[in-house]
């Protein structure tokens, strides 16, 4: 059962679809509150004590990209779906940079998915709360969690993985800027995309065995398909 804290915040401006949605995720549990515009977003979400966002891009005034950069700006826990019609490759990258946690096409994301993707939200928000006490030492890369005394050795090449995720906009990294990185300390002679791949694959299992982590539903990095990785986790730099 959904806990009853967990209230929606829906910007959209097509009252048919909006309705639909909203009246959807009551039965699912949760509390839903609605908008045609995200004039006063942040007044909203601080009034009804929102911590899920499902934003439409194409709105009246603001659009999406502009709203999800204020409300990350102010409410940095507040998970934000963008559930929108524009579905190429560059509105998908500027929609995570601008804040988005999760980016879904109206043309094939039904109900289902919709709340599936709400889930994930809930546990990954849940997993940053939790994982505050998390840090990685920039020059040993000696990854710790000091909540359970526990620490994990890291490769160069991981170390500088975590970093970069850590710096970047939403903690979103883009392939492109990965080779460029990777190749600029000089830690490969020639980089591809399955090398990259492997790379976290290997980071993710290795962290999930020393401190007991389900990398399947929590896992520490997530593959965005066609743009890149996102780090979960809260994770300070030290040293």
């Amino acid at each position: 059962m959904i806990p009853s804290l967990n209230r929606i915040l829906i910007i959209e401006d097509d009252e048919i679809y909006r309705f639909e949605l909203s009246d959807f995720l009551e039965q699912a549990g949760y509390e839903v509150f609605q908008a045609t515009t995200g004039k006063n977003a942040n007044e909203d979400i601080d009034l009804h004590k929102i911590n899920l966002l499902i934003l439409d891009l194409s709105l009246p005034g603001l659009n999406g990209f502009e709203i999800a950069r204020e409300v990350k700006a102010v409410y940095s826990t507040v998970g934000i779906i963008v559930l929108t019609g524009r579905t190429a490759r560059v509105d998908r990258i500027e929609g995570y940079n601008s804040g988005a946690d999760i980016y879904l096409a109206k043309s094939t994301a039904d109900h289902e998915e919709i709340l599936a993707a709400l889930g994930s939200l809930e546990r990954r928000f849940d997993i940053v709360s939790a994982t505050t006490a998390w840090n990685i030492h920039s020059e040993t890369g000696r990854l710790t969690n000091n909540q359970i005394e526990m620490s994990l050795q890291l490769t160069v090449t991981e170390t500088l993985l975590i970093k970069l995720l850590l710096t970047a906009p939403n903690h979103i990294l883009e392939n492109d800027r990965i080779f460029a990185e990777i190749e600029q300390h000089r830690l490969r002679q020639m980089l591809d995309k399955r090398s990259v791949e492997n790379v976290i694959a290997r980071l993710k299992i290795k962290i999930a065995k020393r401190f007991g982590i389900d990398q399947k539903s929590n896992p520490i990095i997530r593959s965005i398909r066609g743009i890149g990785y996102q780090l979960n986790y809260a994770i300070s730099i030290i040293g």
